[in-house]
C-alpha cells in the first residue's frame, strides 16, 4: 500500500490537529429514515415475516411461498432448514434502505450504509420489485444463504458469520451458490459468465470480488451439479466444513484440484455458448484486443465511455438523431443524451452518493416525448419517487415529487404527448397509471394483486401492449395474497377508454413474454424465454376469421405468434425495430449497446403458429338436443338407481380433503402487532491498550499516560429491527488502574438518531505538586442527537455533563489529612461530518470523509454559580474548547495501492488549551511517551491528545 499523509499541525498549542485516540476519529455513514414504520408479523413455521401495515399483500404472498421454496432447496443442501427466521419484507428498495437492521455491526464500518446486504444474522430481507419472478429469486437466494451458513456452521452458525469462524468460506463459494439456487444458470447470468471466461477470469478465482465473484461461483455450482450431480453439492459442503479447507473440500467430493475444476468450468461454459454468440462477439485475439473492447460502446455509440462508469441503458428519440443514457458509479446515478452522429455527451442529472450497496435493478426509466425535446426519467430520492423532466431546448431540468406510489419501474409517453403511462408500485404491488404531465397528477387504471410492467403505445395511437400474468383479462380489483404463475403474457388496452378494458393477445403458459414494442400495422416484437432459459424475440400480429356468415359476416380476432430470432445474449433493456434490434450485452467487462440483425419479418407470416388459437364460442348451437325423458323430483328413473347400501362414499370423501386442503394453503394470514422485544446482539472479549472513554485525557504534567494493557469487554442487546439498542462494557487493565464502565442506549427509529449514555473511568496518578497518589473517578453523562441529511452527511451534537471525584490514597500521615477534591463541567459539542468512502479491501479505503467540528466545555460550575456566575481565577472554574476540521482523500491507483492524504488542525479557544503529542501508533502494546519531550510549563494546558500520523 502506497499512502501518503499531509498534516497541518501548528507548533503553536492553540492551533493543532485534534485527536482524542490517535487517528480515530469519528466519521461514518448515515442511516436515514424518511417515513415511520409500524410493523406487524405473520407466523407460520420457522419464520416470522415481518412488515408494515401497507405490505400485507406482498408480506403475505412472500409467506406462501417460504416454506415451499425452503423444501425445494433442501435436496442441494442436504439438510432442511432450522429456525426460527425472521424475514422483513419492504414495499421497495428504497424503503429496503431505510432499515437499521446491521446498523451495529463492528467488524465492517461500512455496513452502517442501509441496503447493503439481504441477509444480517437470522434476519433476511425481501423486498418488492413489482416482479414475482424477482421476488421469488430474493427468497431463494436468501434462504440458500442461511442453508449454506447452517450447512458450514451448524448451530452456531447467526453468531459464527457476524464473529468469524475457522471455516473462512470465499465470496465466490457463499455468494455464487446462493445465486445458482435462486435462478439456475439464467440468460442475463450466462451471458456475464462467458464473458468472464473470454477474459480468462477462472484463473484469479480466489482474487474475485462483487458480483463477479457471485458469477463465477454460480458458473462453478452449475457445472458441479450439471457434471456430478446434485448431491455433490452438500458433499462439498460437508468435505469443506470437516477439513476446513475449501481445496480440499471441492478435492474429496468431486477428485479435482479446485485449480483444474477452475479450468474445467471455464471450457465447459464456453462450449455451451449460445448458437451465434461467438459470430455476435468473436473471441478476443489477444489481451490488447480485450482492453480495447472494454473501452468501447458498440458500433452504434460513437460516444467513448468513462472508465469508471456503468452504462445502463441507451434509448434513441424519435428523430433518431440523440439518444438518452444512464450511468451508475457505485448507486450515484447519471441522465445524459449523446449526438449520435458526432458523439457529442452532455449531462443532464447526477442523482445521489458513490456508495457500496446491492444491485440496483431498477435504473432511472426513460421516455421520450412525442417529438424528441423533453425527456422524461424517473429516480428515487429521499424516500420517494420522482419524476424528472428535461428541456432540450432549454436545457433546464425538472424533479416533481410523485406521491400516493413507491416506485417507478417503467414507463411511455403517449403520441400526443399528454400523458405518461407509468407501471408503478404501490404497497408492494405494481399497477399501470396514468400522468397527466399539464396538471401534474396520476391515477391507477386499476388496481389487483397481478404484475403489471412495461407498458408501450401502438404509434400515433392510444392504444398500449404491457407485460402481465393475470390469468385473463378479467379486472377483478382484488387485493389477495394468493399465488399465481412468474410468467408473463401481453395485454392489450385502450388509454381513451372509460373504464379501461383489456384484451389478451397472448396465452404460452411455458414461454415468458417482456418488453413489447409494438410495430405498424398492429404488429409487435417482444423479448420471449423458454422453460430452458433461451432467450429469443418473438413476432406477432393481430389478425381475424369468419365465423359465421348470416344476413351480416362474424368475424374473431386471435393472435398470430412466431419465433423471430434467437437471441445469443440476454436481450436487456432492448430498443427493437423491424430492420435493427439493440440490447445491451456484456462485452471486454463493459455493458455494450449491441447491434442485432433481424430477419425478414414478413416471411413469419406463413411461418407456423407457438400458440394455440383459443377457441371462441360460435352464435349458433353445436350440439344437438337431448331426447332423454326428463324426471321430477318424485319419481325415479329406474334405469339408473342406486341403493343407498351400493352408494360409494370416498370420492365424496377425497373431495372434502382436497377441498380443505386449498381452503388452508388460501386461508386468510391475520397479522399480529409486532412487540418490543430486546435479544442478545452481540458479547465481544478482546485485550485491549485504549482508554474507553471517547474523551481527552487530562494532562496532569504526564505526557500519554498509559491506560494499561487489559481486557476489553462489551455486550449488546437489540430488537428485532435493530431501531433501539442497550449497550454495556467495561475495560480492566491488568494492574487494575484505570479501569472504564459504561453504559448506553441507542434510539435510531426515527430520522434524527438519539443517544444516552453513561460512563466511568477511573485513573491513578501522582500530582506532580504534592507528590501524592491520587485517584480520580470521572462520571460523563452524555446526550447526543444525529441529524442525516443523507447517507453521507449528517448534522451531530450533544451535551455533556462530567463529574471529577480525586480520591487521595492514605501512604502517610500527611496524605491521609489531605482532603479530597471534585470537579464539575458542563460542556457543548456540535459537528458536519461528510463521509462517502469504501473499502474494497481490508484497511484500504477510496472516496472522501471529513469533519468538522467546535466544542466548549465550563469548568467549576457549581463554583461559578455560588460565586455570582463569574470565574473570577482558575480556582474557581476556567473553560475550554476547540474547533478544528479533519479531511482524508483516498485516492485509487493501480491495484490495491492507494494515495491517502489528509489535512487537519484545529485551534484552542478558552483559558486553558489542548496539548497534542506527535508520533505513534493506534492501538499499540505500549502508549509510553518520551519523558523528555520540551512542554511549555507557562501554557495552562488542561488535556492531551495524541496524533499518530500514518496508519
Amino acid at each position: 500500500v502506497l499512502g501518503w499523509l499531509w498534516v497541518l499541525g501548528f507548533i503553536h498549542p492553540e492551533a493543532c490537529a485534534q485527536f482524542t485516540d490517535g487517528m480515530n476519529v469519528a466519521f461514518g455513514k448515515n442511516r436515514v429514515q424518511h417515513r415511520t414504520f409500524e410493523w406487524q408479523v405473520f407466523e407460520q413455521g420457522n419464520f416470522e415475516v415481518h412488515h408494515y401495515r401497507e405490505g400485507d399483500q406482498i408480506a403475505g404472498q412472500v409467506t406462501r411461498m417460504l416454506q415451499r421454496e425452503a423444501d425445494a432447496l433442501a435436496p442441494m443442501f442436504g439438510r432442511q432448514l432450522e429456525g426460527p427466521l425472521q424475514v422483513l419484507v419492504f414495499n421497495s428498495q428504497e424503503e429496503f434502505r431505510q432499515s437499521n437492521v446491521g446498523v451495529m455491526l463492528g467488524q465492517d464500518e461500512d455496513s452502517n450504509l442501509g441496503g447493503s446486504a439481504r441477509l444480517v444474522g437470522s434476519k433476511m430481507f425481501v423486498y418488492a420489485t413489482g416482479d414475482r419472478r424477482s421476488v421469488a429469486w430474493q427468497v431463494r437466494e436468501g434462504l440458500a444463504q442461511v442453508l449454506f451458513n447452517q450447512t458450514m456452521y451448524e448451530t452456531d452458525w447467526s453468531q459464527a458469520i457476524r464473529s468469524g469462524s475457522v471455516v473462512q468460506s470465499p465470496p465466490w463459494m457463499s455468494d455464487g451458490l446462493a445465486r445458482y439456487a435462486a435462478r439456475g444458470l439464467d440468460a442475463a447470468s450466462q451471458e456475464t459468465i462467458l464473458d468472464l471466461c473470454r477474459r480468462d477470469a477462472f484463473r484469479q478465482l480466489e482474487l474475485a470480488s462483487g458480483l463477479d465473484a457471485a458469477l463465477l461461483g454460480q458458473a462453478m455450482w452449475s457445472y458441479v451439479a450439471d457434471i456430478y450431480g446434485l448431491p455433490t453439492v452438500a458433499n462439498v459442503l460437508y468435505m469443506t466444513r470437516v477439513t476446513q479447507s475449501v481445496e480440499s473440500g471441492f478435492r474429496l467430493a468431486t477428485g479435482s484440484f479446485l485449480q483444474d475444476l477452475a479450468l474445467d468450468v471455464q471450457a465447459h461454459h464456453l462450449r455451451q455458448a449460445p448458437e451465434g454468440y461467438a459470430a455476435l462477439f468473436p473471441p478476443f485475439q489477444d489481451r490488447k484486443a480485450m482492453r480495447k473492447a472494454g473501452r468501447d460502446l458498440g458500433p452504434s455509440m460513437p460516444m467513448r465511455p468513462v472508465s469508471r462508469l456503468a452504462y445502463t441503458q441507451f434509448l434513441p428519440n424519435p428523430e433518431g438523431n440523440l439518444a438518452a443514457f444512464t450511468t451508475d458509479e457505485r448507486g450515484q446515478l447519471r441522465v445524459g443524451t449523446v449526438d449520435l452522429e458526432t458523439g457529442a455527451r452532455t449531462w443532464h442529472a447526477t442523482l445521489g452518493h458513490r456508495l457500496d450497496r446491492l444491485d440496483n435493478e431498477l435504473h432511472p426509466r426513460l421516455a421520450w416525448g412525442p417529438e424528441g425535446q423533453l425527456l422524461f426519467f424517473s429516480v428515487d430520492l429521499k424516500g420517494a419517487p420522482h419524476l424528472g423532466m428535461v428541456n432540450l431546448g432549454t436545457g433546464d431540468v425538472e424533479l416533481k415529487e410523485l406521491f400516493k406510489i413507491d416506485q417507478v419501474l417503467d414507463m411511455a409517453c403517449s403520441p400526443d404527448g399528454r400523458y405518461l403511462l407509468m407501471s408503478a408500485l404501490q404497497h408492494g404491488q405494481s399497477d399501470l397509471y396514468r400522468y397527466d404531465i399539464v396538471a401534474n397528477n396520476h391515477t391507477p387504471l386499476w388496481r389487483d394483486r397481478f404484475d403489471d410492467l412495461q407498458p408501450a403505445f401502438w404509434p400515433g395511437s392510444s392504444t398500449f401492449m404491457f407485460s402481465s400474468n393475470r390469468p385473463d383479462d378479467t379486472l377483478r380489483n382484488d387485493r389477495l395474497d394468493h399465488p399465481y404463475p412468474e410468467a408473463l403474457d401481453l395485454y392489450v388496452g385502450d388509454l381513451a377508454d372509460n373504464p379501461i378494458t383489456l384484451t389478451r393477445w397472448t396465452a404460452t403458459p411455458t414461454v415468458d413474454e417482456r418488453h413489447p414494442q409494438p410495430l405498424e400495422g398492429w404488429e409487435f416484437l417482444t423479448v420471449t424465454t423458454d422453460d430452458a432459459g433461451a432467450r429469443g424475440l418473438g413476432f406477432g400480429w393481430r389478425d381475424s376469421s369468419i365465423v359465421a356468415v348470416d344476413t351480416v359476416v362474424r368475424y374473431r380476432t386471435f393472435t398470430q405468434f412466431r419465433d423471430a430470432l434467437s437471441l445469443p445474449v440476454a436481450g436487456e433493456m432492448p430498443v427493437m425495430g423491424k430492420d435493427l434490434t439493440h440490447v445491451m450485452a456484456t462485452r471486454g467487462g463493459r455493458t455494450q449497446w449491441t447491434e442485432v440483425a433481424m430477419p425478414d419479418l414478413s416471411s413469419l407470416h406463413a411461418a407456423p403458429s407457438l400458440m394455440q388459437e383459443p377457441s371462441t364460442p360460435l352464435p349458433f348451437p353445436t350440439e344437438l338436443p337431448s331426447w332423454e325423458q326428463p324426471w321430477a323430483e318424485d319419481e325415479i328413473n329406474f334405469r339408473t338407481y342406486v341403493f343407498e347400501a351400493e352408494r360409494e362414499e370416498t370420492p365424496d370423501v377425497q373431495a372434502t380433503q382436497e377441498d380443505a386442503s386449498v381452503a388452508q394453503d388460501h386461508a386468510p394470514l391475520t397479522p399480529k402487532n409486532s412487540r418490543l422485544n430486546f435479544a442478545l446482539d452481540k458479547i465481544q472479549t478482546r485485550l485491549n491498550n485504549t482508554f474507553g472513554s471517547n474523551f481527552y485525557q487530562v494532562y496532569n504534567g504526564t505526557v500519554n499516560a498509559q491506560p494499561g494493557l487489559g481486557n476489553a469487554s462489551e455486550m449488546r442487546i437489540s430488537d428485532v429491527m435493530d431501531d433501539k439498542h442497550i449497550v454495556g462494557g467495561y475495560t480492566i487493565p491488568a494492574n487494575l488502574s484505570n479501569t472504564f464502565f459504561r453504559l448506553a442506549y441507542l434510539d435510531l427509529e426515527r430520522q434524527v438518531d438519539r443517544i444516552l449514555s453513561l460512563e466511568r473511568q477511573t485513573t491513578a496518578r501522582v500530582d506532580t505538586q504534592s507528590g501524592l497518589l491520587v485517584e480520580t473517578a470521572t462520571h460523563l453523562l452524555r446526550r447526543e442527537w444525529r441529524w442525516a441529511f443523507d447517507e453521507v452527511r449528517s448534522l451531530r451534537w450533544g451535551a455533556a455533563f462530567r463529574f471529577n471525584h480525586d480520591v487521595v490514597q492514605g501512604t502517610d500521615l500527611f496524605s491521609a489529612t489531605t482532603p479530597n477534591g471534585t470537579g464539575e463541567q458542563l460542556g457543548l459539542q456540535v459537528a458536519y461530518v461528510h463521509d462517502d468512502t469504501r473499502s474494497p479491501r481490508l484497511n484500504i479505503r477510496h472516496g472522501l470523509r471529513a469533519r468538522v467540528w467546535a466544542e466548549m466545555f465550563v469548568d467549576g460550575v457549581a463554583t461559578a454559580s455560588a460565586a455570582g456566575g463569574e470565574l473570577t481565577g482558575p480556582d474557581q472554574g476556567w473553560t475550554f474548547g476547540t474547533i478544528g476540521f479533519d479531511a482524508r482523500r483516498y485516492v485509487p491507483l493501480v491495484g490495491p495501492s492507494i494515495l491517502a492524504l489528509r489535512l487537519a488542525g484545529d485551534w484552542s479557544i478558552g483559558q486553558r488549551k489542548l496539548l497534542h503529542m506527535l508520533g505513534g501508533t493506534d492501538n499499540s502494546l505500549s502508549l509510553q511517551g518520551n519523558a523528555n519531550t520540551p512542554v511549555d510549563p507557562d501554557i495552562p494546558f488542561a488535556y492531551q491528545a495524541r496524533i499518530a500520523p500514518l496508519r
